[in-house]
């Protein structure tokens, strides 16, 4: 070999070395290096990193020694990621599948979005996986499966959707499975049974149905239980009482029934939480709960246990009881005197005692001061008479206490402001009597304080000033008089929702109320406040309630309003405003609902936004205003010369497109149609007016209660009155719903040429003086044609007939007019009049609609979409008052019944409009039997 060669070789070789040497590890095995390409690609699907977390990741350190990355010491791979809480977001790369000597994959309280991936599933090595509270979607991988290693899997609190897996029966190694608070639906699989290392598993808050498996009663070493907030029906299985290692068992919030062992205590020896509650369990409680001796806490809220309540003597670490709305009283007794003197007897730990709407009589016993680590109590909605003892300012460390909804009477005692770590105090709907004591304003955290419906007197305590966590302040209802004082409308405080409605106070509103940036809620309506509105009111930026109605305020509305972005809704009714209706109302972005009737205004009502939709405004008792709130036409209340006789003048607005068109369309069908149950024509006018344009106009006979939905819109959900006079009774709807069913029935089946409505809905309903209903507004109507009158049908012309939400939904889609559409309107109209809401509401959204939201509370939950305002609560309520109400129900459940049959998508299922006049007289004829049927007994 030539020396040349030889050195050329020599070189070769040396440098050759130099950079086997100085070459990176992760390059220097083949799994080193596909580990090392996994991470960077993990680290590429991460998008928003605002700790900087992965900074790190670089080639100038080896891969195990990044942030978050553990390796093996023989091998130098990655067996466990940990980026928990570090506010990482992005997806997950699939290439996690590619780190095949992972262990634990710890991704939890971060913001990952997207499926994951499925190549997960080659992780056999996989023993823990928490990706649990982030924002991943899509079903959960079956592929998961393979890891048949896995000891804790833990989905929770993302958006996963679909069944569980079958094929995770292979994963008979688990002992922590949670996959709660996602939209999984199906029912529980019974293989979970099999897994009988499982220690913990959770499904609550899904939309898990059907029954429990028995085969839960197999996991013998289960300490942790919870299949709280699904569907689940049925009894609980037996088997799971004898899990004697249970510490933890929660099924509250599911449609779970049937009685509870007897023996319960005796099974569930290691029992410490015991969550059963808004269930439809019955029976007594069993008095071997006391067996139990670790029980902490006990929450049987809302279902229907009854009779007397156990002793619960042995249960010394009871620090949680909750019995609310379960009718274990009678109403007379002293039934809870007895059980106070029992707990105080047997638990000295309890902190929260809950007993609302259990029926309980008596008064409210003195012992209550001896429950020194009381930290919340609540009593409200029983029968309880009496006073407030005083002995409560002796519950140093109580936060919430709910008194609401009995019969106390007497005063508020002072020793209540001695109370300093009080922030929920509700004494609302009592008898209490006197003036509000000062020492209120001692309670420093108080953030709620409701008052209201009472019989208070005097003036509010300016020691309130002092409450500077204030949120919530309801006086509503009460006696209270005097000037509001404006020592609690300052800069500093934190009120959001205030209501002094309904008392007598007196003078003017204080300038200083501006001072309230925070308030979102203001309500004054029905005292006797009077001057200018003030000019500060402007100042609450985040204001969406406002209510001054009922008062005697007067002058113009502020230009301040103009500034008020947030309003929704806005009631100046019944004072004595003047001047012109700012246009500006018009340009509030979110205003909704406007009350401005009973005042002085005059001038022409504005046309822009809000009163571009008449059934948002509300204008009557301005007799000196022109113009108003339809899109063809003004409508006017006028008077004969007689003096004597009021008419309604629609004058169409002919420089709208389609206004002359509606005018000639109404009248031909009103020249052709008579029947009680439609509006009246008095008569018309085509001519000039005297500026020379053309002029076209209709007159009705007036109807003195106005149009439907301004009955429906006025009436609140949150009110605690039923006497309402514009709230409609029970019967009242019924009759109405009959007049329409003839007027349509009429329209549909008793003319020589059939008429079709096109926009049957709530504004179009008048009523005269004895609620009478009457079916208006035909500018859209149409005759069907000769031909097409055998199968009341014609073909439509372009565009949605009708207003959208009672608008058939084939109209949509350029299908045929027809009489079917007017039944689809009816159906909606019929579900809006007895669940007062409407099918525009906010809450219908993302699929859910007004026929959707009564149909799948039918049948068994139809109180939860009855209009709240037809029932009334009777703490003394007799059989034969529940027959009542649970015959009123059936009646409820057979007229959503006939809303939903005349509202379904395909037009030749609906309901014919004459079966539905033969089953609402049937209905009739049921509530009639029964008597005083205004409203239902509960």
């Amino acid at each position: 070999m030539s020396f040349s060669i030889l050195l050329h070789t020599i070189i070769v070789l040396v440098f050759s070395t130099f950079f086997l040497c100085n070459t990176s590890t992760p390059l220097s095995k083949p799994g080193n290096y596909t580990d090392h390409q996994a991470l960077l690609s993990i680290k590429a699907s991460i998008v928003s990193d605002p700790l900087q977390f992965t900074t790190s990741w670089n080639e100038s350190t080896h891969f195990c020694e990044w942030a978050g990355i553990t390796c093996g010491r023989k091998h130098q791979r990655v067996t466990k990621i940990d980026f928990h809480s570090t506010k990482l977001g992005g997806s997950l790369s699939p290439y996690i599948g590619n780190l095949s000597f992972l262990r634990e994959l710890l991704l939890y309280n971060n913001s990952f979005t997207g499926i994951i991936p499925e190549e997960i599933g080659r992780l056999s090595r996989l023993q823990v996986l928490n990706l649990s509270n982030n924002l991943f979607s899509g079903e959960i991988p079956k592929n998961i499966s393979h890891c048949f290693n896995l000891i804790t899997l833990r989905l929770d609190y993302n958006d996963l959707t679909g069944r569980f897996p079958l094929e995770f029966q292979s994963l008979s190694k688990l002992q922590y499975l949670a996959v709660f608070k996602n939209n999984l639906v199906g029912e529980i699989p019974a293989y979970i049974g099999n897994f009988s290392s499982l220690v913990k598993l959770s499904f609550m808050g899904n939309n898990f149905e059907g029954k429990i498996p028995d085969s839960l009663g197999q996991l013998h070493k289960l300490s942790f239980l919870s299949l709280a907030m699904n569907n689940l029906s049925g009894a609980i299985p037996s088997p799971i009482f004898n899990l004697s290692s249970l510490e933890v068992l929660e099924v509250l919030s599911n449609r779970l029934h049937g009685y509870l062992p007897l023996n319960i205590g005796s099974t569930l020896p290691s029992l410490e939480h015991f969550n059963i509650g808004n269930n439809h369990f019955i029976g007594s409680l069993p008095s071997s709960i006391s067996n139990a001796t670790r029980l902490r806490q006990l929450d049987a809220t809302s279902n229907g246990f009854t009779g007397r309540v156990p002793s619960f003597n042995g249960l010394d670490q009871l620090d949680y009881l909750g019995l609310s709305d379960n009718p274990l009283g009678n109403g007379k007794s002293n039934d809870l005197d007895s059980m106070l003197s029992q707990l105080l007897n047997s638990t000295t730990m309890l902190q929260a005692l809950f007993l609302a709407g259990c029926n309980f009589g008596g008064v409210l016993p003195r012992i209550i001061g001896n429950f020194s680590r009381l930290r919340g109590f609540s009593v409200a909605g029983n029968v309880i008479l009496g006073d407030i003892p005083s002995e409560f300012g002796l519950l140093f460390n109580l936060e919430y206490l709910e008194l609401y909804r009995n019969q106390l009477s007497g005063t508020i005692p002072s020793s209540l402001g001695s109370l300093q770590l009080l922030n929920y105090l509700n004494l609302a709907g009592n008898k209490l009597s006197g003036e509000i004591p000062s020492s209120i304003g001692n309670m420093s955290m108080l953030s709620k304080l409701y008052l209201q419906s009472n019989n208070l007197l005097g003036s509010i305590p300016i020691s309130l000033e002092e409450s500077k966590n204030l949120l919530e302040l309801n006086l509503a209802r009460n006696e209270l008089n005097g000037y509001l004082p404006k020592e609690i409308f300052h800069s500093r405080s934190s009120l959001v929702n205030l209501d002094f409605s309904t008392n007598h106070f007196t003078g003017p509103l204080p300038s200083e109320i501006g001072g309230l940036k925070h308030l979102v809620s203001l309500n004054l309506s029905n005292n006797m406040l009077s001057g200018a509105l003030s000019n500060t009111l402007g100042s609450l930026a985040g204001l969406t309630d406002l209510n001054l109605s009922c008062n005697f305020f007067q002058g113009f509305i502020p230009s301040t309003f103009a500034s008020l972005k947030s309003l929704q809704a806005l009631d100046l009714s019944r004072n004595n405003l003047t001047g012109k209706i700012p246009k500006f109302l018009g340009n509030l972005p979110f205003l909704n609902r406007l009350n401005l009737s009973f005042n002085e205004f005059d001038g022409e009502v504005p046309s822009e936004g809000i009163f571009k939709n008449e059934s948002d405004v509300v204008l009557s008792g301005n007799n000196k205003l022109c113009g108003g709130l339809g899109k063809f036409s003004n409508v006017y209340r006028g008077i004969l010369e007689d003096g004597l006789t009021f008419i309604a003048v629609k004058v169409l607005k002919l420089d709208v497109r389609g206004a002359s068109k509606s005018f000639l369309t109404e009248c031909e069908a009103l020249r052709q149609i008579r029947h009680r149950n439609l509006v009246k024509i008095l008569t018309s006018c085509c001519s000039i007016d005297h500026e020379g344009n053309d002029f076209m106009a209709i007159v009705y006979e007036y109807m003195v209660n106005g149009s439907l939905d301004k009955w429906l819109q006025n009436h609140s959900e949150n009110s605690e009155e039923n006497n309402d006079p514009r709230n409609l009774s029970l019967l009242q709807r019924v009759n109405i719903v009959i007049d329409v069913t003839n007027a349509l029935d009429y329209l549909h089946n008793h003319l020589e040429t059939y008429l079709v409505h096109c926009d049957l809905k709530p504004c179009n309903i008048l009523l005269d003086g004895n609620l009478v209903a009457h079916v208006g507004d035909f500018g859209l109507a149409k005759f069907l044609p000769t031909l097409a009158s055998s199968s009341h049908q014609m073909m439509s012309s372009a565009g949605i007939k009708g207003t959208i939400g009672y608008a058939a939904p084939e109209y949509g889609m350029g299908s045929e007019l027809s009489t079917y559409g007017d039944i689809y309107s009816y159906g909606i109209l019929l579900l809006e009049i007895f669940t007062g809401k409407s099918p525009t509401s906010d809450i219908f959204n993302n699929g859910l609609t007004l026929h959707n939201y009564v149909r799948v509370a039918l049948p068994k939950q139809v109180t939860e979409v009855v209009d709240p305002k037809l029932f009334h609560t009777s703490a003394n309520a007799t059989s034969k008052s529940l027959v009542h109400r649970d015959l009123i129900l059936e009646c409820l459940i057979s007229i959503f019944k006939i809303g939903i049959a005349c509202s379904v998508e395909l037009p030749r299922d609906r309901m014919n409009i004459g079966n539905v006049l033969k089953e609402l007289h049937s209905i009739k004829d049921t509530l009639l039997k029964l008597g005083d049927i205004n409203t239902i007994p509960w």
